[in-house]
């Protein structure tokens, strides 16, 4: 029995374990780097505007900062940002600024995280509120607050 292997024997050997990982699935477009998930296929978030770590009636202070999630149904990725955050009192006066929800990666794919820093433009005449949130689309979403 000959002993020796040529090339030829390597190359079918790459090839079957090439097939192997392929069959597997090891080549999927939601891996990241090294294996590790792509965080945006885990998340499986509901289409529209998901905020992280703001329920109703939270009591917030300033400077506050908004965290979340746009993806889809109306709140769209646009060019510069996700759409615009303002805080209201009671009453329906500003307390703050229309502010834009910047996006916190350089991705073009949703889900899309944004951040948003609010400072407060004047004091708030009532100790309730809301947070608006505007869509690029004019969809609009609230979430009521306390000062």
């Amino acid at each position: 029995m000959n002993k020796e292997r040529g090339s030829l024997d390597y190359v079918v050997v790459g090839v079957c374990i090439l097939l192997i990982l392929l069959a597997v699935g090891f080549f999927q477009s939601d891996k990241g780097f090294f294996g590790k998930f792509n965080y945006k296929s885990v998340l499986n978030l509901p289409t529209g505007i998901t905020l992280t770590k703001l329920e109703d009636d939270s009591k917030i202070t300033f400077p506050y900062t908004v965290k979340g999630y746009i993806n889809g149904g109306g709140w769209e990725r646009g060019n510069a940002s996700a759409g615009i955050v303002q805080i209201f009192d009671a009453r329906g006066i500003p307390v703050t600024k229309a502010i834009p929800l910047s996006y916190a990666d350089d991705g073009t794919d949703l889900p899309s995280p944004f951040v948003a820093i609010i400072t407060a433009s004047k004091a708030p005449t009532a100790g309730d509120g809301m947070i608006v949130f505007t869509s690029t689309t004019g969809l609009v979403h609230t979430v009521p607050i306390r000062f």
